[in-house]
């Protein structure tokens, strides 16, 4: 039977957008933005998809004999290439979300939405330590930055592994951004696995200058990256 390449290859043809309900934030694999409507300050040019578009979940590659697998079934030593967190409120309010990462070609699209949170830009970044366990999520420790570089936006070259930005919340408590990265992957690797980490939501925006954490606040919502059951 020949691989399904069609299913493999849809997760690339959003490789770069990020919407949100007020605006569209866009975010190629270096983390180029590009914003509308009210979107967070400090924004750059990118390019805009219409979105939506990934491996389905639960997806498997083709194994190496060519043949095709059905979803949910894998074979010994076979990296599974979706991760998922939930996102639960902290420090106090009813946040809540979800974020899908998806591997494909050595890139990661992650798909993050969130509701119940308050209208405004907030910084979205990922955290050193799967641990969402207190109400203020501090138990997540600091931002992922293995590299040890300095905290900045991910487009720049100069930022933490874990420097996502900030994503823009509507007037009805929703937003949702869609963004790719090489500098991620769907795996435990020490210098580029996100399994294991965590994803918060800040109270503030990300000023993507104050040392170490861009002077985004409280942690109003936090998730475990986790494989997809």
């Amino acid at each position: 039977m020949k691989p399904n390449h069609f299913l493999i290859a849809c997760g690339l043809a959003a490789a770069v957008s990020l919407q949100a309900c007020t605006g569209t934030e866009t975010m190629t694999a270096g983390g180029t933005r590009t914003t509308g409507g009210d979107a967070a300050s400090g924004s750059t040019t990118g390019s805009t998809s219409t979105g939506g578009s990934s491996v389905p979940s639960g997806t498997v590659p083709p194994s190496s004999t060519g043949e095709a697998m059905s979803p949910g079934a894998s074979r010994p030593n076979e990296q599974r290439r979706v991760a998922i967190a939930t996102i639960a409120g902290k420090s106090g309010t009813k946040t809540s979300g979800r974020a899908t990462f998806t591997e494909a070609n050595g890139k990661v699209t992650m798909l993050l939405e969130v509701e119940n949170a308050s209208p405004g830009a907030h910084a979205v970044h990922l955290h050193e330590k799967g641990d969402c366990s207190d109400d203020s999520a501090k138990a997540a420790g600091d931002h992922w930055n293995p590299t040890t570089m300095q905290h900045g936006k991910m487009d720049n070259g100069m930022s933490h592994s874990g420097d996502i930005g900030n994503i823009t919340i509507g007037s009805d408590g929703k937003g949702r951004i869609e963004m790719t990265t090489d500098l991620w992957s769907v795996s435990s690797d020490a210098k580029k696995g996100i399994i294991g980490h965590s994803i918060i939501v800040h109270l503030k925006a990300d000023d993507f200058v104050s040392q170490p954490s861009g002077n985004a606040g409280g942690r109003i919502g936090c998730g475990v990256i986790t494989y997809e059951p």
